[in-house]
């Protein structure tokens, strides 16, 4: 049975350093999706074992279309997981560090981020890798977190 894997991330050279991580940790089918809408088409069209999600995506506000980067937007896919009772395990990916919004000031900090994913996703949420793309170590964070869900060997 084939492993998939769907990457949801908005920044091109991100998605491509994830998935040099993953084709190094596992073999793998792997979907792309660079917004959260395009993610709910993917995970509509096939099943999928693990989501690598990003948590913040730029989108157009209003008919000024001003671009903003909406900080917890990755929780829109999360829900959508629950609600449509898929099984696939999600990884939070992120060069961000902070996520506070007027509705929740308190997200400020990875750690919140995470503690609100847990809390919140028991059943799907598996880590946060905050990934500095000039550095090295945010990648074996991420291949360790991939081969627990896959369950594969280091």
């Amino acid at each position: 049975m084939t492993y998939r894997v769907l990457i949801v991330e908005d920044n091109e050279g991100k998605r491509r350093a994830l998935r040099a991580v993953l084709d190094s940790v596992i073999e793998c089918e792997v979907a792309e999706a660079p917004s959260v809408t395009q993610a709910f088409m993917q995970l509509r069209r096939q099943n999928t074992d693990l989501v690598l999600l990003d948590m913040s995506f730029q989108s157009t506000r209003g008919s000024s279309f001003d671009i903003a980067k909406e900080a917890l937007a990755g929780i829109e896919v999360m829900q959508y997981i629950v609600g449509k009772r898929h099984r696939a395990s999600v990884i939070v990916v992120t060069q961000h560090s902070n996520f506070a919004t007027p509705e929740m000031p308190e997200v400020n900090t990875v750690q919140e981020l995470d503690r609100l994913l847990r809390d919140g996703f028991p059943d799907i949420y598996r880590g946060v890798v905050q990934v500095v793309l000039a550095e090295e170590t945010w990648k074996e964070e991420l291949a360790t977190l991939i081969r627990r869900c896959a369950d594969v060997g280091s």
